[in-house]
């Protein structure tokens, strides 16, 4: 099995601390993932997405707010929204089925000022994994992609499109308000920074209902590994 050089220092510190041999370690560790996919539903290969239903569904909710809607309005929305994708079957509990999402194309400024974070966020809320992709160092924008379930990674790229596209509209519609206290530059950095503390509260407390909030995690956990073993 060919591993890369960070993957046998781990398996080799894993090894030491375990007090086996890394060959025994990386045998036990094969046995484990082996295990763990015959355990798993198996995989429907090719099955059909229905995105348009997801996003129409994404689309539906976030009509409810606005450039000027709270916090908890918000909480309220995404809660609702995650309720009716599980009630609906159109999220899964089930890992069997990775796939990657479209790339989802982000300013860079809005990136690392909120972007960024909503993008983890709602991976995580889901059971994915967000990954950032930095393209041309010329072009203003770059790209997340989503590594999960092939159903929850379309339900991640809606969701964070619809959630960036509003918090754009947040930020210009404060910067606006704000009329011309300062220079350009610190009116920007002003907006960026009300936008970014607005994207936080909104993404600061669990989006979870009932005990899902497990589930999606241990689904993370999952599109993290296998994107890891993927790129080894």
């Amino acid at each position: 099995m060919f591993l890369s050089d960070d993957l046998r220092e781990r398996v080799a510190s894993l090894a030491t601390s375990q007090i086996v041999t890394p060959d025994t370690m990386l045998n036990s560790l094969v046995e484990r993932e082996e295990l763990c996919r015959k355990l798993s539903p198996p995989a429907v290969f090719g099955a059909v997405v229905p995105g348009q239903l997801i996003a129409s569904t994404v689309s539906r909710h976030f009509t409810v707010l606005s450039e000027i809607s709270e916090t908890n309005v918000w909480h309220r929305v995404l809660e609702a929204l995650v309720s009716e994708l599980t009630e609906f079957d159109l999220l899964s509990f089930h890992t069997g089925n990775i796939a990657e999402s479209r790339r989802l194309n982000i300013p860079r400024t809005a990136y690392y000022w909120y972007g960024g974070l909503v993008a983890k966020r709602v991976a995580m809320m889901l059971g994915c994994f967000d990954v950032y992709l930095w393209n041309e160092m010329m072009r203003p924008a770059s790209d997340v992609v989503f590594v999960g379930d092939a159903s929850n990674v379309v339900a991640c790229y809606f969701i964070c499109q619809q959630m960036c596209r509003l918090l754009k509209s947040v930020r210009l519609n404060w910067r606006k308000q704000q009329g011309a206290w300062g220079s350009r530059a610190e009116l920007d950095e002003a907006s960026h920074l009300y936008t970014q503390r607005l994207a936080e509260g909104i993404m600061e407390n669990g989006i979870f209902i009932g005990s899902d909030e497990q589930n999606f995690y241990r689904l993370h956990s999952y599109a993290e590994k296998h994107y890891a073993w993927a790129m080894c």
